[in-house]
């Protein structure tokens, strides 16, 4: 679902699978199961809670596992990339 210039106050709001332009969330809940493409756009955050399930949450395990086993660089190589600083 598309959701354009919408206000989110004290929700819970599952991303995947869903477009955010230009929202605006409050106190809430943003939940990512890695479940299904998701945009975020435009969008401004306050006191927002970052959840991670299913898959996501495997994958986070994952990378966490990696940093703790001698794969530090790798980990700080892939944010590195995200940031744009590669």
């Amino acid at each position: 679902m598309r959701y354009t210039k919408k206000t989110f106050s004290g929700d819970e709001v599952l991303l995947d699978g869903n477009e955010y332009y230009e929202c605006i969330f409050t106190n809430c809940r943003l939940v990512y199961r890695g479940g299904g493409d998701m945009s975020i756009v435009g969008c401004t955050f306050d006191n927002p809670q970052w959840v991670f399930g299913g898959s996501a949450a495997n994958t986070i395990r994952f990378l966490e596992a990696i940093y703790r086993d001698g794969g530090r660089m790798l980990i700080e190589q892939t944010f590195d990339n995200i940031r744009g600083e590669a």
